[in-house]
């Protein structure tokens, strides 16, 4: 560091610098450059899963200057159909915060990647994509949350969500598409014989599930009902007055979010409302944003509907467990034979 010397104006005194003076510029560039080559603090906080940098989507990495001369990164080839998902991946991570140390597990047989942290088996009728336990339960400091979300994305809605994902909902929506699915529409509510009533969303029925530990002796599927309890009663879950049937799924539905005109800083574009601020993925509350939504529309502000759904501490695993969200369209009961009409039926 070097100082800048002013012109001594014309008629001013020469007198040379106090010795003190001297001695603080002499010392100044010394302090300077120790102070700069002190190592960073440690980073604080969940990790990158939880707060990433927010110049970065939540589904890309760091973006890396490439080396001179060497060949360009490989780019996601755009997937318009089923005939142009790529083939299945080789083995991969449980989730975006599984142990480097632990072997990756490889998706089941079928699985391909359509989208970051999303697979899809378009023969099962399955779509898959990765997240993790978003907070803390278990620690006796954690204050009581009431839940709104059953899965969001990084930097929203953490502390009130059951798992957090890298996930980009409308690549999710993407993928249901590719199932030959139609979405609905989110919840909402209408001014209606002078009261605010409540709409709730449409959609194709789906069928939910968490898959802990893929890939070990240890894996399970949970309905995610079973992790939200009432706040006054632990021992009802949410939902439970919904029975999962075939056909309507465990309780929510493909209600495709929202397309939105913004000024996201080059002019009004499209934007898909699930990707943003609120991060509803998979919702439980109704905030007409929502990619899945429970349903039936359930107020989050407290003055129309009295907050009452908790994380389920003795269900849910600790904070930053890998989680696969499957999801699955509710399959329709399967018809009863009939016996050919020149053949009497038995009695």
């Amino acid at each position: 560091m070097f100082t800048r010397r002013t012109r001594r104006p014309r008629g001013s005194s020469s007198r040379p610098w106090p010795i003190p003076a001297l001695l603080t510029l002499l010392l100044l560039p010394a302090c300077t450059s120790q102070r700069v080559q002190e190592p960073p603090p440690p980073p604080t906080g969940p990790g990158p899963l939880t707060s990433p940098s927010p110049a970065v989507p939540p589904e890309r990495g760091p973006q890396t200057q490439p080396v001179p001369g060497s060949a360009p990164p490989a780019r996601t080839p755009r997937v318009e159909s089923v005939e142009d998902i790529p083939p299945p991946p080789a083995a991969q991570g449980t989730g975006p915060r599984a142990s480097a140390d632990a072997p990756a597990a490889a998706p089941p047989r079928g699985l391909r990647e359509v989208f970051p942290h999303i697979r899809i088996d378009p023969d099962a009728k399955i779509v898959e994509f990765d997240a993790a336990v978003a907070w803390d339960v278990h620690d006796p400091q954690t204050p009581m949350t009431f839940l709104e979300l059953a899965v969001c994305t990084p930097n929203t809605k953490e502390y009130e969500s059951l798992l957090v994902t890298q996930a980009r909902p409308s690549n999710v929506h993407a993928a249901l598409l590719l199932l030959g699915l139609e979405p609905g529409k989110p919840g909402t509510y209408v001014w209606k014989d002078d009261k605010v009533q409540p709409v709730d969303p449409t959609g194709p029925p789906l069928d939910v599930r968490f898959i802990l530990g893929r890939g070990s002796a240890d894996e399970r599927e949970i309905d995610p009902r079973t992790w939200v309890v009432n706040a006054d009663d632990p021992k009802q879950t949410f939902g439970a007055d919904w029975q999962a049937a075939p056909g309507r799924g465990n309780g929510w539905v493909f209600a495709g979010s929202r397309i939105v005109r913004r000024d996201v800083g080059r002019g009004e574009q499209d934007f898909y409302l699930a990707d943003g601020d609120d991060g509803s993925l998979v919702g439980l509350m109704t905030f007409g944003s929502e990619t899945i939504a429970w349903r039936r529309t359930i107020s989050p502000d407290s003055e129309i509907t009295a907050p009452e759904w908790i994380a389920n501490v003795a269900a849910m695993p600790p904070v930053g467990t890998p989680v696969i969200v499957r999801i699955t369209p509710a399959q329709p009961p399967a018809a009863p034979e009939t016996a050919p009409a020149d053949v009497p039926s038995a009695r």
